[in-house]
């Protein structure tokens, strides 16, 4: 799948013609449960994911802009409520790269949510950096707890209690 996806047209096109393909549309289709199911099931979709994701990365074209970066935090919460860990660190990414420098709450807020999916899948080291730099980007101070929390969990994890 080498074409560009520059409208939302050839978006669905790309997404029929994936899901066609390997029988997912059909599958979809015989789900009895709402479109929200529908989407969960899509987003779950690897081949179905980078479809979009090649999509979003075309009309974002990695300029800097605050909606963008809230978009793909955005996506990256719903992936993240599905345990779907590796989606929502690759949105999670996204958001830090396509955030302004100069908002840095948005960018700290990224970051935390990226510390986050890096806590559920053990990988405590890179957690505590996207922490260390969350903490040095003007991190909402209502929201101290919950990533203070996490970083003394992971810092436990590593068996640096002293370090706490």
């Amino acid at each position: 799948m080498s074409r560009e996806l520059s409208n939302w047209q050839e978006l669905l096109d790309s997404f029929t013609e994936t899901g066609v393909r390997q029988g997912k549309v059909s599958k979809i289709h015989q789900t009895r449960s709402n479109n929200a199911e529908r989407i969960k099931i899509l987003l779950k979709d690897e081949e179905l994911r980078v479809v979009l994701l090649k999509w979003m990365n075309h009309q974002v074209k990695r300029q800097r802009s605050l909606e963008a970066a809230k978009c793909f935090r955005e996506t990256g919460n719903r992936q993240f409520s599905l345990k779907d860990y590796t989606a929502c660190i690759e949105m999670y990414s996204q958001s830090i790269l396509s955030c302004p420098v100069e908002n840095e709450v948005e960018l700290s807020l990224a970051l935390a949510n990226h510390s986050a999916a890096l806590f559920q899948l053990d990988l405590f080291e890179d957690c505590l950096q996207d922490i260390r730099v969350a903490l040095t980007k003007n991190y909402p101070s209502h929201l101290l707890p919950k990533i203070l929390t996490r970083k003394i969990k992971s810092l436990q994890k590593l068996g640096r209690q002293s370090s706490v």
